[in-house]
Order: C-alpha cells, then structure tokens, then sequence
C-alpha cells in the first residue's frame, strides 16, 4: 500500500564549500538515512518517489546525495502535521543520480468538485429499441458503471415520433431500430424518422433502472404545428405515459446541434427561436410533479472552441434569456474526424490541449451574462462520424480519454456524456455487448475517481506527460485517500498495441460468462516507474487529505437526511 508521499526539503551544497565540510555533512545524513531505514522498517512507505526520466550516467556523489535527499524527506515526514502540498519527486529510476524533478499535488485548495455521475454515457435516439435488458450481460456492464446518467439523443432525436399506449392507430411498421445494424454503418441510425411505441419506452427505461442510470432525455425539436410554434403534443403524450408508470427523468434537453441545422437540413431554427422553445419546454414539464424539478440543458452546439457559428449561435441563445431556464450549458466535442484519423492522432498532446480552448471560450460567454452556468459536454468521444475502427475501439484511444475526463474536470465540468455507449467504432461495447478497452478504462475511473479535484504541477516541463489529481472515491477507499492519474504519449521504439484486450497490471481483462472481471490493484512501495505508451492510477490510500474527508462526510449528511 502507498501510505504517504515526500515532503519537498531542500539540501543545498555550496560550490565553495571545502570537500572536508561536504564529507562531514554526508556522513551526517548518511546517519540520518540508517535512523530512518530503522524506524521504516516497522512503518513501510514512508517514501514515494515517481520516476519518469530518461537513463543518464552518474557519479558516486551525486548518487549518494539522492539517497540522502530522501532520507531527510522520510524523518522529515514523520513528525511534519500541516502539508499542504503532496511533493512527488521524479528522478530516473534506475542510475537514480539525475537532479530530481519535481511533481507538486496542491491539497490546500480544491479547484472543482466532481460528483460519482460524472463520467455518463450518451446513445442514439434511434438505438432505444435494442434489448438491453434481455441480455444478463449487458445488464451486468451497465449496473458496474453505475451511478451515471445516458443521454438518449443525437441527430436521430429530431427524427422521433412516441407512439403513446393508449393510442387507437395500428402498431406502425418502423417502430424500432434495426439490431443487426452493422457497428460502422452509424448513418443509417441518423435521420430517417421512427416511432418509439409505449412497450419499447417501458422496457428500455426498466433497463436504465434495473442498472441504477439516470436519464437526460433530448426531445425532438423538428415538431411545429401550423402556425409556425414548436408543438409540444408528442412531448406531452411521452410525459403522460411516463409520469403514469413513475419513469423518472432527471434531465431534458431539445434538439440536437441547432447550429448545423443549416448545412445538415437546408433550414435554420434561430437562436432567440429555440431559446422560446426552451421557456415552453420548461413550461410543460413544470406541469408534471415527477419532472417539475428536472433539470434542463441546452443548446447542444459542436466545438465551441474553433467553430465560429457555435461560439455565435451559443451567445445569441444566452442573452436571449435561456440563461433564466437552462440549469447547464451542453456541448458537443471531438477531436478530428474519424474517417480520415491517424494513429498519432489519438496520441497528440495538441489535440488534447485544443480541448482547454473550448472551456474558455464558453466560459468568458456565460461569465458575460446575468447568470453564468456550468458546462458539461453532454455528446464527446475522441473523433466524430463514428471513430476509427481499430483505433477508438483499441487501447490507444484511451489515452485521449483519460486526458479529456482529467482536463475536463480542471476545468469544471459537471457531466461528460461519452459516445457512445454502443455502436459504430466508438462504443464502449460492441454490438454483442463486449466491452471494448476504454470501458474498463471507464471502469476503473468510476471505481476510483470522486469529489474534489487539485491541481499538479510539474517542475520541469514535459509535454508528453500528463497528470491529474483527484480524491479517491470512498466506494473503494477510506475518505482521505489521494489518487493520482496519468498518461505518458512520450516518443518511443516501442511498438504500441492496438489491441482490442486490454491488461490491468499485467492480468487480461476479459468476461468471465456474463460476469466482469476484478479490478484487483497492485501493492507498492518505493519508485513508480511510468512507461512510455502508458496510463493508470495511482492510489494513496491514508493520504488523509482533509478536503476528501469533509466532502464524503458531507456526502453522507446528505443521505442520511433524506
């Protein structure tokens, strides 16, 4: 188990100084060093160091000087009670005589906080007709992801009709999805109109509940009656039925990407025009006790941050008063196309950063209004038109997912929906519902990641490796406990996987039957060696910081109370 972490002391040895005074004070710490060794021997994991560079050669002193540098550190440690920083050293691991380096993890301030739904999931509208739940497995995947909340919404949300149950007509021929739609033929789910009759409606919703998900539900806004108004009728037909069988929906949103409508429909729903509709979305779902305190997203533009049209259909539609009604702002975000992508793609450190771009921009728009709203990003994966197939569906696309989940909550995301939860290149299960490397990766996040988020910094630059820190959820671990994740995309001659498997600490993860694997962590002491091509975890269980501590107890304040 990793118990603590090195505090930063300095020990400087002065140019000038006489070869007899550096020779006494090393043997002094040499001293220090064996008292500590002594007293860790009865308490392991005084120390820990991170250990990311390069090979270099080394003299003798130097050496020595490291170790005694670590000797300080741990007696140091022990009698220290007011940190407010984590200081993890980063040296090479192996000639352990480079000048350390230094990656800082600020615990006296929190940046944001991020709740156990923040990693959620997103599916088409027009996928709503699988049989999730007649399959144990799926249920099974599903439920070890859980709490989260699905998005059923997309392009194809505009194009679906609910045929409610107490409806006189005929069963209509193109109720449901076609199930043997193939995983990269994603455009025939997108916009051709379907009905979602009342038993398909039943039977997917006791899905979401039997695994314990939430539902944010994308209303059509492609209905208008004669006259020119959204129309609300089907909308109210769906709540009708819904709120009669208690189905709870936690979040709406209306349309999808309206500032694409033009180029993808030939017809434009103004900001200020969808913005109404949003006040009237508002209106209906107020008249019904289950939904009346429902929240609301909205306006689902794409790529704020480089799409000019988006960055302007998101200003007109705030300061047309959608700021009054919507409870968060949702946006859509991908890296590049999936079509066309490379494998450094998926490994660049400037796409990553690009993504930083899109929380400014909309953060300087809501911040310029009387009512600034957080942000969540309620459609993303890492290329858009369906992934890659062999790279969003294999290991390296996890290396820019973990990157968006980690920047995402730096920059104070509510809710990262990903795309998808089945379908196309990019799903985090395949059509037979086998779970594809970036479920266990999301797996893993859920089962580890919680509550505030603190900022790293590191002390020599090092764009190719990234790090994120996070309170470690009390689902798996005392409150207190600290864990740290990262990924290395450093330039290597290793060749990278592009497996479809994916391995946990040298173990395969595969099903057993209908059944998930252990997510079983690996006992460590001493230095941590980050591999290139890599990402992980890493968790101190008895890190004690104190904001983790007060957010779980306020967790469980809140729990008990209701």
């Amino acid at each position: 188990m990793l118990d603590h972490l090195l505090l930063k002391v300095q020990l400087l040895f002065h140019q000038h100084c006489c070869y007899y005074s550096k020779l006494l004070l090393l043997l002094l710490l040499l001293l220090l060093l064996l008292l500590c060794y002594s007293y860790n021997s009865d308490h392991a994991n005084c120390c820990f160091v991170f250990d990311f560079q390069d090979s270099t050669s080394t003299t003798k002193m130097d050496c020595l000087k490291h170790l005694l540098l670590l000797a300080v550190c741990c007696c140091k440690f022990q009698t220290s009670h007011t940190n407010t920083v984590y200081i993890f050293n980063v040296d090479e691991p192996k000639a352990c005589g480079s000048v350390a380096n230094n990656v800082t993890v600020a615990i006296n301030s929190s940046i944001h906080e991020i709740d156990a739904k923040y990693l959620s999931v997103a599916l088409g509208s027009k996928r709503v007709g699988i049989n999730f739940l007649g399959s144990q497995k799926m249920i099974n995947l599903a439920a070890a992801l859980a709490p989260l909340e699905l998005r059923l919404g997309g392009t194809s949300a505009n194009f679906m009709t609910y045929y409610p149950a107490a409806s006189s007509h005929g069963t209509p021929n193109n109720c449901n999805v076609d199930e043997d739609i193939e995983e990269d033929d994603e455009s025939m789910l997108e916009d051709t109109a379907f009905y979602l009759t009342a038993y398909t409606w039943e039977s997917f919703t006791s899905f979401l509940k039997k695994a314990n998900w939430d539902l944010l539900f994308d209303v059509n806004n492609f209905k208008w009656t004669h006259s020119g108004t959204w129309d609300t009728t089907n909308l109210e037909q769906l709540l009708n039925d819904s709120s009669a069988k208690g189905i709870n929906i936690s979040h709406f949103q209306l349309g999808n990407e309206p500032n694409a409508y033009k180029g993808n429909f030939g017809f434009t729903i103004e900001a200020e025009t969808l913005a109404a509709n949003f006040k009237t979305l508002k209106a209906v779902i107020s008249k019904y006790p289950l939904y009346a305190s429902s929240k609301i997203c909205g306006p689902d533009v794409a790529n704020v941050e480089f799409t000019g049209n988006s960055v302007g259909y998101l200003t007109l539609f705030l300061n047309a008063g959608a700021y009054d009604v919507i409870d968060e702002i949702c946006l859509h975000h991908y890296y590049f196309g999936g079509r066309d992508a490379k494998l450094a793609d998926y490994l660049s450190t400037s796409h990553m950063d690009r993504l930083k771009l899109l929380y400014q921009a909309t953060t300087q728009i809501t911040n310029a209004t009387p009512r600034p709203r957080p942000v969540q990003l309620t459609e993303t994966a890492a290329s858009y038109g369906g992934g890659t197939v062999g790279m969003s569906d294999a290991y390296v696309a996890g290396f820019l997912w973990l990157d968006k989940l980690g920047l995402s909550a730096k920059m104070k995301a509510t809710r990262i929906y990903r795309q998808a939860l089945i379908g196309a290149s990019y799903g985090l299960v395949t059509s037979s519902f086998d779970p594809n490397p970036d479920y266990y990766l999301s797996l893993v996040f859920k089962t580890l990641v919680e509550g505030p988020v603190f900022d790293v910094t590191v002390g020599t630059k090092n764009d190719k490796l990234r790090l994120y820190a996070n309170c470690a959820s009390n689902r798996r671990y005392t409150p207190g406990a600290l864990v740290v994740y990262y990924l290395n995309v450093a330039d290597t001659d290793a060749v990278l996987s592009l497996s479809q498997s994916v391995k946990l600490n040298g173990n395969k993860l595969v099903l057993t039957g209908n059944e998930l694997p252990p997510l079983t962590a690996k006992a460590h002491t001493g230095d941590v060696t980050v591999e290139a091509k890599t990402f992980g975890f890493i968790v101190v269980p008895t890190a004690g910081v104190e904001f983790c501590v007060n957010y779980f107890a306020k967790l469980d304040s809140s729990s008990q109370d209701k």
